[in-house]
C-alpha cells in the first residue's frame, strides 16, 4: 500500500565511453575518506556526529590510526545508534554503489546491535531518509583494524546521500578510517523534480545529468515516457553535475513507464539502463480529505479547511473560476469559497465556514470552471454528527467506552480485511503503511479515511497510527494537522504511537510533545502507546517500570512461539523461558502502572520458525485475559510473515474461532473479576481468572504448559453443576465446592457457574 509522494523515478545510464570525450578520471564518492584532521580538537573536515537515541562521543583519534595521521573514534557506554557521517554526494535511482571501509571494534558486546557502515539516501525535500548496509564488523575478532566490503543500490526516490559508520544498537568503542565509496557507472542521469507528479503545466521535463568523471563532449540524452520518444543533443561540459530540460507532452492520467538514457554521440545501445513505472499524471482535479472529516455540533459553526489539486494547461487555468461549495441533502448550497484569479497549477488551499449546519450527510464539491468548456469537478462527503459519536473514554475497568457502550478491543495489525474481520469478531482495525506520511505536500490522507471508512462500516474502531516519521523528525505542525484532520471520525478509537524510544528514534521529550498536540487538537480520544519510557527500559530485563507515564493505555508485545528455552528480548517479544511452559509477560504481570494494557500476541511465523498452533492461539490469549490484558492484538496480519500471507498454513481459521469465542464472552470480559478459585495442586501451571456479568458467571482456566495435567478447583462459588462452554460437557460440584479436571497441553477450559 505504500505510496512514495516525493519519488524521483528516473532511469539510470552508465558508462559512456567514446573517443570523442574527454574524461579525467572516476573518482570516490566521499571527501577527505582518510578522516585526517589537522588536531584531536575537532571532527576532521567532513564529518559531523549523528546520534540517534543514547548519546556517544564522537571524536579524532590521532593515536590510533588504519593510515595517515588521524582516524574517528565513537565510544559508547550505552546501546546507541550513534555514527560519523560523510558530506552528502549526488546520486541517482536504482545505480550500485561500492563501499569499504578500515574498522577496530573494542568491547562491544558480540551478541546485541552491529558495528554497520552504511549509506543514508536522501529524497529531494531532504526530510525522508533511508539507510542501506555496505557490511558490518565481525564482532568477535575485537583485536586489529579489519576491512569490510559491500555493494548497496540507491533506492527510486533518491538524489543524495552520505555514509554514515558507527553504531547500529550497540556499544563500547570503535574505530573508523580509510573509507571508499565508488559508484559503478561513472556517468548516470535522472529526472530532477521534486515529486513523481507530471502536470499537463508541464511543457518540459528536467534532466540532472551526474558526471563522475569530469567528461567532456558531445551525447545524446533519449527520454521514453510510455510510448513517448523525446531525444536532444547535449554537451558534456566537465562539472559534477549538468541540467537540461527536455521538452514533452504530458500522456493521459495514469502511471507512466519512463526510460532515461544518456549516449555518447553514435552510440545506440547503453551498457546500463533502467525503467521504473513510478511517474504519476494525476486526475484533472483531485479533492484530498477535508479537515474535520466530521464536524460536531457541539462545536458551534462549522470551520473547514480543505485543498484543490489541479493538473490541468495553463491555457485551461487562464481566465477559469475556481470554486468549493457545500451542499446539504437536498442538493442546496450552502456556503461557497472562490479561489484567486491567478489559479496556479497544483494545490490551492480553502476555507469554508457554513453559518448553520444541523446534523446529518453534506457533500462538499470542488470545482474548476475554464472560461471556455465545461466545468470539471470533484466531490467528497461530510457530515456533522453529536459529540457522542466522536468520543471515545476509558471506563473505570480499563475498558474503552463509545458513544455509552464498553468495547472489548480484538484486533490485527496490519489487519484489512474489514468485512471478515468483523464477521470473526475482531473490534479493532490497525494499519502500519496506510496511515503513514511521506514528507511533502500530498501525505496519503485518503488511505487512513478509507481504512476509517470501512471500519466504522463494518462496527469496528481503528487504532490510529501517528505519523512515526514526522515525530522522529519533529515535524510538530504535520502531526497537529493529521490529528485534526480526523479527530472527530467515528471510526477512530485512540491515537497510537509504537516503539519511538524501543528502537531509539524518539529523543527524550518526543512522548511529551505528541501528549501536548493529542491533548490540545483532541482530548476525546485515548492516547495508546506500544514503546517503552526510554531506550534503557526497553534493553532491561526488569519491565515493571516499562511504560512511559504519558499515555492513556499502554501495549507491548509476546511472542513465545515457538516454545523452548530462551532469554528475555523485549524487542522480539520474548520472555525468559525454560522452553517447558508459557512465560507471562512482565510487563503486564509486575507492571507498576494502574492504566490499561493490552497485549501484542503471535499470528506471524517468525524467521526461521513457524506460525502458532490453534491450541497455541487460543491458549496464548486466554492466558493473557487471565493475566489482566484489557484488550488483544495479534501480530500480524498483512505484515512479514503475517497470517494473511499465508492462511491456511497460519492457521487463520483457528484464529478467527478465537476471537469469534472472545467476542462472545466480551459481557463477562467487561464485567466484575471475583476471587479466583484455589487450584491443587499449588504448582500445577493452571492460572484461573473469574468474571461476571448481570446474566452469567464463567471461569476462565488455562494450562500454560506443554504437558498434561490434572488439577482440582476449590471455591464456594461452586453449588451444584459446572458447564465447559463450548465443550458440552458438566462437571459436578456438588460435593463441597470441587471440581476435578483434565487438561491437555496449553488446552484453555472456559466454565459456567449454575447458583442454586
Amino acid at each position: 500500500m505504500k505510496t512514495a509522494l516525493h519519488v524521483i523515478t528516473a532511469a539510470i545510464l552508465a558508462s559512456l565511453i567514446c573517443a570523442g570525450c574527454k574524461s579525467t578520471g572516476t573518482k570516490q564518492l566521499i571527501a577527505n575518506a582518510g578522516m585526517e584532521s589537522p588536531s584531536a580538537a575537532q571532527l576532521p573536515r567532513n564529518w559531523e556526529p549523528l546520534s540517534i537515541g543514547a548519546k556517544a562521543d564522537v571524536v579524532t583519534d590521532t593515536a590510533e590510526k588504519h593510515a595517515g595521521t588521524s582516524s574517528i573514534r565513537i565510544d559508547a557506554s550505552d546501546f546507541t545508534r550513534t555514527y560519523a557521517c560523510s558530506d552528502k554526494f549526488p546520486v541517482v535511482p536504482g545505480e550500485k554503489i561500492d563501499g569499504s571501509a578500515y574498522v577496530k571494534v573494542k568491547d562491544v558486546p558480540p551478541d546485541h546491535g552491529i558495528v554497520i557502515m552504511m549509506a543514508e539516501f536522501f529524497d529531494p525535500t531532504g526530510q525522508d531518509p533511508s539507510v542501506e548496509k555496505f557490511n558490518v564488523a565481525n564482532l568477535k575478532k575485537q583485536k586489529g583494524w579489519q576491512k569490510i566490503r559491500g555493494t548497496t543500490t540507491a533506492p527510486a526516490n533518491a538524489v543524495s546521500a552520505r555514509v554514515r559508520v558507527g553504531f547500529s544498537y550497540a556499544k563500547g568503542t570503535c574505530w573508523w578510517d580509510d573509507v571508499t565509496v565508488k559508484p559503478r557507472q561513472p556517468l548516470a542521469a535522472r529526472l530532477d523534480i521534486d515529486e513523481a507528479r507530471l502536470s499537463p503545466a508541464m511543457q518540459t521535463l528536467p534532466v540532472l545529468i551526474v558526471n563522475r568523471e569530469a567528461r567532456q563532449g558531445p551525447a545524446r540524452v533519449k527520454l521514453a515516457l510510455d510510448k513517448q520518444i523525446i531525444e536532444q543533443e547535449v554537451t558534456l561540459d566537465g562539472n559534477p553535475t549538468q541540467r537540461i530540460e527536455l521538452p514533452i507532452k504530458v500522456p493521459s492520467p495514469g502511471k507512466v513507464n519512463v526510460h532515461l538514457q544518456v549516449l555518447p554521440k553514435g552510440q545506440s545501445k547503453p551498457k546500463f539502463a533502467t525503467t521504473q513505472p513510478t511517474l504519476q499524471v494525476p486526475h484533472a482535479i483531485v479533492f484530498p480529505p477535508v479537515s474535520p472529516t466530521h464536524w460536531v455540533t457541539e462545536d458551534g459553526p462549522p470551520k473547514i479547511e480543505g485543498r484543490i489539486d489541479l493538473a490541468v494547461s495553463d491555457a485551461m487555468r487562464q481566465g477559469a473560476t475556481l470554486r468549493a461549495h457545500v451542499r446539504d441533502s437536498s442538493g442546496k448550497t450552502i456556503a461557497t469559497w472562490e479561489g484567486p484569479k491567478e489559479i496556479p497549477d497544483g494545490i490551492t488551499e480553502f476555507n469554508l465556514e457554513p453559518k448553520s449546519a444541523p446534523q446529518g450527510t453534506y457533500t462538499l464539491v470542488a470545482e474548476l470552471t475554464p472560461k471556455n468548456g465545461k466545468p470539471i469537478a470533484a466531490t467528497q462527503p461530510w457530515h456533522v454528527i453529536p459529540r457522542s459519536r466522536a468520543k471515545v473514554t476509558i471506563s473505570p475497568d480499563g475498558f474503552p467506552v463509545h458513544d455509552g457502550k464498553p468495547i472489548f478491543p480484538l484486533g490485527i495489525f496490519n489487519g484489512g480485511k474489514w468485512e471478515e474481520q468483523a464477521k470473526a469478531g475482531f473490534t479493532v482495525t490497525h494499519a502500519y503503511n496506510a496511515a503513514r506520511i511521506t514528507p511533502g505536500p500530498r501525505p496519503q490522507d485518503h488511505e487512513v479515511l478509507r481504512w476509517l471508512d470501512n471500519s466504522e462500516a463494518n462496527g469496528m474502531k481503528m487504532l490510529l497510527m501517528v505519523p512515526m516519521r514526522l515525530a522522529i523528525k519533529g515535524d510538530w505542525d504535520g502531526i497537529r494537522r493529521r490529528v485534526r484532520m480526523f479527530r472527530n471520525h467515528p471510526g477512530l478509537l485512540a491515537w497510537d504511537e509504537e516503539e519511538g524510544f524501543a528502537r531509539g528514534d524518539f529523543k527524550p521529550d518526543t512522548i511529551r510533545q505528541l501528549r501536548k498536540i493529542i491533548s490540545e487538537e483532541d482530548p476525546n480520544h485515548p492516547f495508546m502507546v506500544g514503546d517503552a519510557r526510554s531506550l534503557a527500559a526497553a534493553r532491561s530485563t526488569d519491565r515493571s517500570n516499562f511504560f512511559p507515564e504519558e499515555m492513556d493505555l499502554g501495549m507491548w508485545w509476546w511472542y513465545p512461539f515457538p516454545l523452548k528455552a530462551r532469554a528475555a528480548n523485549a524487542l522480539e517479544g520474548e520472555e525468559s523461558s525454560t522452553g517447558q511452559e508459557l512465560d507471562l509477560p512482565t510487563f503486564l504481570t509486575k507492571a507498576i502502572t494502574k492504566k490499561p494494557l493490552w497485549v501484542g500476541i503471535q499470528s506471524y511465523k517468525k524467521k526461521d520458525s513457524r506460525y502458532p498452533t490453534p491450541q497455541e492461539y487460543r491458549c496464548q490469549a486466554y492466558l493473557a485475559l487471565a493475566a489482566g490484558a484489557k484488550g488483544l492484538m495479534w501480530y500480524g496480519g498483512s505484515v512479514s510473515g503475517g497470517v494473511f500471507l499465508a492462511p491456511e498454513e497460519g492457521n487463520f481459521e483457528a484464529l478467527k474461532k478465537v476471537a469469534r469465542e472472545i467476542n462472545d464472552l466480551s459481557p463477562e470480559l467487561l464485567g466484575a473479576t471475583l476471587k479466583p478459585p484455589l487450584v491443587m495442586p499449588a504448582s500445577a501451571p493452571i492460572n484461573v481468572v473469574v468474571k461476571q456479568s448481570p446474566k452469567r458467571t464463567i471461569v476462565i482456566a488455562v494450562n500454560r504448559s506443554n504437558r498434561v495435567v490434572d488439577v482440582t478447583l476449590s471455591s464456594p462459588m461452586f453449588k451444584t453443576k459446572i458447564a465447559r462452554v463450548y465443550e458440552s460437557q458438566l462437571l459436578d460440584a456438588s460435593g463441597g465446592g470441587l471440581i476435578a479436571d483434565h487438561f491437555e497441553p496449553f488446552e484453555v477450559h472456559v466454565y459456567e457457574i449454575f447458583q442454586q
